[in-house]
Protein backbone atom coordinates (compact mmCIF):
# COMPACT_ATOMS: atom_id res chain seq x y z
CA UNK A 1 0.00 0.00 0.00
CA UNK A 2 1.49 2.87 -0.98
CA UNK A 3 0.95 6.13 1.17
CA UNK A 4 1.96 9.63 -0.21
CA UNK A 5 3.26 12.57 1.38
CA UNK A 6 3.97 14.74 -1.45
CA UNK A 7 3.53 18.90 -0.54
CA UNK A 8 3.23 18.03 3.19
CA UNK A 9 4.67 21.73 4.82
CA UNK A 10 7.19 20.11 7.13
CA UNK A 11 5.06 22.22 10.69
CA UNK A 12 2.32 19.76 9.76
CA UNK A 13 4.21 16.83 9.62
CA UNK A 14 6.37 17.43 12.71
CA UNK A 15 3.18 17.57 14.48
CA UNK A 16 2.00 14.66 13.27
CA UNK A 17 4.69 12.99 14.40
CA UNK A 18 4.69 14.73 18.26
CA UNK A 19 0.86 13.84 18.15
CA UNK A 20 1.26 10.17 16.95
CA UNK A 21 0.32 7.42 19.27
CA UNK A 22 2.46 4.38 19.07
CA UNK A 23 1.73 1.46 21.03
CA UNK A 24 5.81 1.62 22.25
CA UNK A 25 5.48 5.36 23.11
CA UNK A 26 8.65 7.18 22.70
CA UNK A 27 10.85 4.91 21.69
CA UNK A 28 8.41 3.88 18.12
CA UNK A 29 8.19 8.15 18.00
CA UNK A 30 11.94 8.70 17.48
CA UNK A 31 12.23 5.85 15.05
CA UNK A 32 9.08 7.18 12.92
CA UNK A 33 11.29 10.23 12.81
CA UNK A 34 14.31 9.17 12.10
CA UNK A 35 12.78 6.97 8.77
CA UNK A 36 11.30 10.59 8.06
CA UNK A 37 15.12 12.18 8.81
CA UNK A 38 16.74 9.42 6.22
CA UNK A 39 14.13 10.27 3.42
CA UNK A 40 14.37 13.86 3.49
CA UNK A 41 18.39 13.63 3.07
CA UNK A 42 17.83 10.92 0.44
CA UNK A 43 15.46 13.60 -1.84
CA UNK A 44 17.99 16.48 -0.63
CA UNK A 45 20.95 14.71 -2.03
CA UNK A 46 18.78 13.34 -5.33
CA UNK A 47 17.77 17.02 -6.08
CA UNK A 48 21.28 18.16 -5.56
CA UNK A 49 22.78 15.84 -7.30
CA UNK A 50 20.34 16.26 -10.24
CA UNK A 51 21.11 19.77 -10.17
CA UNK A 52 25.43 18.67 -10.75
CA UNK A 53 25.83 20.52 -7.29
CA UNK A 54 28.29 19.40 -5.15
CA UNK A 55 27.81 19.08 -1.23
CA UNK A 56 30.56 21.37 -1.20
CA UNK A 57 29.48 23.71 -3.53
CA UNK A 58 25.41 23.70 -1.58
CA UNK A 59 27.49 24.44 1.95
CA UNK A 60 29.27 27.13 0.56
CA UNK A 61 25.75 28.48 -0.93
CA UNK A 62 23.62 28.04 2.50
CA UNK A 63 26.50 29.42 4.75
CA UNK A 64 26.85 25.55 6.47
CA UNK A 65 30.33 23.07 6.36
CA UNK A 66 30.10 20.19 3.55
CA UNK A 67 30.10 17.75 6.71
CA UNK A 68 27.08 19.04 8.10
CA UNK A 69 25.52 18.62 4.76
CA UNK A 70 27.05 15.25 3.90
CA UNK A 71 25.13 14.56 7.58
CA UNK A 72 21.54 15.81 6.64
CA UNK A 73 21.59 14.14 3.75
CA UNK A 74 22.62 10.68 5.41
CA UNK A 75 19.73 11.67 8.02
CA UNK A 76 22.24 11.98 11.22
CA UNK A 77 20.78 15.50 11.65
CA UNK A 78 17.78 17.66 11.62
CA UNK A 79 17.79 20.37 9.40
CA UNK A 80 15.96 23.26 10.73
CA UNK A 81 13.50 25.47 8.91
CA UNK A 82 15.57 28.22 7.88
CA UNK A 83 18.51 25.73 6.42
CA UNK A 84 15.62 23.99 4.32
CA UNK A 85 14.54 27.31 2.82
CA UNK A 86 18.22 27.82 2.17
CA UNK A 87 18.42 24.23 0.42
CA UNK A 88 15.50 24.87 -1.29
CA UNK A 89 16.58 28.12 -2.33
CA UNK A 90 19.61 27.30 -3.31
CA UNK A 91 18.92 24.24 -5.93
CA UNK A 92 15.62 26.42 -6.97
CA UNK A 93 13.04 24.30 -6.21
CA UNK A 94 9.96 25.29 -3.76
CA UNK A 95 10.70 23.52 -0.08
CA UNK A 96 7.94 21.14 -0.69
CA UNK A 97 9.61 19.41 -3.48
CA UNK A 98 12.23 18.40 -0.66
CA UNK A 99 9.35 16.33 1.32
CA UNK A 100 8.35 14.72 -2.12
CA UNK A 101 8.76 11.05 -1.41
CA UNK A 102 6.87 7.78 -1.60
CA UNK A 103 6.43 5.62 1.79
CA UNK A 104 5.19 2.47 1.85
CA UNK A 105 3.51 0.24 4.79
CA UNK A 106 5.16 -3.29 4.90
CA UNK A 107 2.28 -5.89 4.94
CA UNK A 108 3.43 -8.49 7.71
CA UNK A 109 4.63 -5.54 10.41
CA UNK A 110 2.84 -2.46 9.03
CA UNK A 111 6.21 -0.73 9.35
CA UNK A 112 6.41 2.33 7.49
CA UNK A 113 9.82 2.96 5.11
CA UNK A 114 11.38 4.95 2.53
CA UNK A 115 10.46 3.56 -1.23
CA UNK A 116 14.08 4.97 -2.50
CA UNK A 117 13.08 3.14 -5.80
CA UNK A 118 11.11 5.94 -6.84
CA UNK A 119 12.56 8.27 -8.92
Amino acid sequence: MDVPYRGVSPVLLTLSLLNATHSDGYRSAMADIMVYRQALGANIRKLRKGRKVSQERLAEIIGASRVHVGYVEQGKRTPSLDLLLDIAEALDVPMRDLFDFTWTADGADGAVEYDSRRS
